[in-house]
Parts: C-alpha cells; sequence; structure tokens
C-alpha cells in the first residue's frame, strides 16, 4: 500500500492529507474514452452544469492535455444557441471561417438582395 504523501514534517510526527478528490473524473475519463473512439459515434457529449460551474474551464483543459496543437479539434460553443439550425451555422463557421465571418454573412444578404431585386427569392442562405 503505497505511503500518505507528507506535507508538513515536525521533528517526531508526520502531518499528512489525502489527494484530493477529482470531482470531473468521471467527465475526464469519458472524454478520453469518446475522443479515442476510431469511428465517428455518430453522437455528441454534452455537458450541463450551472452557469459559471466551470464546464468551459474544463473542456478547454482536456483539450490542451489531450492535444498538442488547437487544429487537430474544432470547439465551438452552443451558448446562445435557440434552434438545431444555429449549431449547424456554429459548425460551419468554425470550420470555414472566412465564409462563416461577419463580412461575408453581410456580402451573401447584399447579393440576396440584388437578386430578389432580379425576381429571385433567397438562393443564398448564410
Amino acid at each position: 500500500m503505497e505511503q500518505p504523501r507528507p506535507i508538513l514534517d515536525i521533528p517526531g510526527s508526520m502531518v499528512t492529507m489525502p489527494e484530493p478528490a477529482d470531482p470531473n473524473r468521471h467527465v475526464r475519463e469519458y472524454l478520453r474514452y469518446y475522443l479515442s473512439l476510431t469511428s465517428p459515434p455518430g453522437y455528441a457529449v454534452m455537458i450541463r452544469g450551472p452557469w459559471g460551474i466551470g464546464k468551459t474551464f474544463l473542456i478547454r483543459q482536456i483539450l490542451a492535455q489531450l492535444f498538442d496543437d488547437e487544429k487537430a479539434y474544432i470547439y465551438i460553443s452552443l451558448y446562445g444557441v435557440d434552434a438545431p439550425s444555429d449549431i449547424d451555422t456554429a459548425i460551419f463557421a468554425a470550420t470555414h471561417p472566412i465564409l462563416g465571418s461577419k463580412a461575408a454573412k453581410v456580402v451573401g444578404r447584399a447579393l440576396n438582395a440584388g437578386l430578389k431585386f432580379k425576381g429571385i427569392e433567397n438562393p443564398i442562405t448564410i
């Protein structure tokens, strides 16, 4: 059995503290498993908790531990998402930063307005 970790060494005695429990261990283990799958699982992982509890911090910490390069994964926040189509838009914007930019949206709206003037209804959806 492993000896307790000394925190403070006082002559003649030793004060020890147990290792702090990781309340997010199950999340870390499951995400490691999920990210190790060799084929797409066909489902996502949702992490729920009250605002400000540290969900984003935890996810970013786990990703930083598992990946050396931020380009190895795509991170999107679903904060403020109201509809499933908004998820698709967030994924598209993250994977195509130039096309998902505000400037591209403005250009798309301008093109739609010009085409609508010519009688063509909303061919460009951004």
